[in-house]
């Protein structure tokens, strides 16, 4: 999934999730989508979106992998737009792991705002967490949680599941077994 539709797809995901079980999300989740566009840098292979609801909104979390196309090198991370209806932006900018280590935090443009006379306020903040792939290699049966802060707010724990990264991780060395062919635009992007 192209990071710059992000956006639309949070909000599907959210409807589509909130009737679904926790082994139904789990599955969808642990479906691989991969684009290798030979205008980019790299390949990316993304989960299907893990999606909660609660009060005032919700979120989605995606687990991305990019892999450099001349080193191999792969940066692997998570994705996660937070959707909440409050007066005030809440400012996601920190992540932290169990251990209480900084993890490294890309924050994206937040999307939304107020109504005329500030009544209805709906933000969507997104960030990028890189969780190293030698620490997704030792995920345990628990899964792999940290959590994200927020200025103002809630902060947003984040649990990944196990089979979720044991399927990203399989595709990825799958493609490093068997190279994929020389990259193609896909047909909805030649036209």
């Amino acid at each position: 999934m192209a990071w710059h539709n992000l956006i639309g797809a949070v909000f599907g995901a959210l409807l589509v999730g909130a009737c679904a079980t926790a082994e139904q999300k789990t599955a969808a989740a642990s479906k691989i989508d991969y684009r290798d566009d030979p205008f980019s840098a790299y390949r990316e292979y993304t989960t299907g979106a893990l999606t909660r609801t609660n009060v005032d909104g919700g979120d989605v979390v995606l687990l991305a992998a990019r892999v450099n196309r001349k080193s191999g090198q792969t940066t692997t991370l998570v994705s996660v737009s937070i959707i909440y209806n409050t007066l005030e932006r809440r400012h996601y900018e920190r992540a932290a792991n169990g251990q209480a280590e900084a993890l490294q935090v890309q924050k994206l443009p937040v999307q939304g705002g107020c109504d005329f006379g500030k009544k209805h306020c709906q933000f969507t903040e997104t960030v990028h967490v890189v969780i190293p792939e030698a620490v997704l290699r030792q995920v345990s049966p628990a899964g792999y949680q940290f959590k994200i802060f927020a200025k103002l707010g809630f902060e947003l724990l984040v649990t990944l599941q196990k089979p979720v990264v044991d399927s990203l991780l399989e595709k990825i060395d799958a493609d490093r077994a068997h190279p994929p062919g020389p990259a193609q635009v896909s047909q909805r992007e030649a036209h």
